[in-house]
């Protein structure tokens, strides 16, 4: 597992707003794309392709814990992944922690 810092928290989203982050793997040199958003003073993160359209999750409308799918209308909570239609449908999610005036997460 690697320590990836995302953004400098002065870049981070607003809250009640999501935005996409791309970076490349420090290990595997693979291309990411995770969506990240702020909600209740929180940040989350989770896979920013949408499972059943491909449509780009960080650019959503944030309502409560669910971003909704700005291609297909398909709300996924940001906390735990899951469709909230269809539990069995899930997106990965990354743990988000603050520090040295950033965002890092574990991938």
């Amino acid at each position: 597992m690697a320590e990836v810092k995302i953004v400098d928290l002065s870049d981070a989203p607003a809250e009640g707003t999501g935005m996409v982050v791309e970076f490349e793997h420090p290990l595997t040199g693979y291309e990411y794309g995770i969506a990240l958003f702020n909600v209740e003073g929180k940040f989350y993160s989770i896979t920013n392709e949408c499972k059943r359209c491909s449509g780009q999750l960080g650019i959503g409308e944030v309502k409560g814990l669910y971003v909704i799918c700005p291609r297909d209308e398909t709300p996924w909570h940001v906390r735990n992944g899951l469709c909230k239609f269809n539990k069995s449908l899930s997106m990965s999610t990354y743990k988000v922690q603050i520090k040295d005036g950033g965002l890092v997460i574990i991938i």
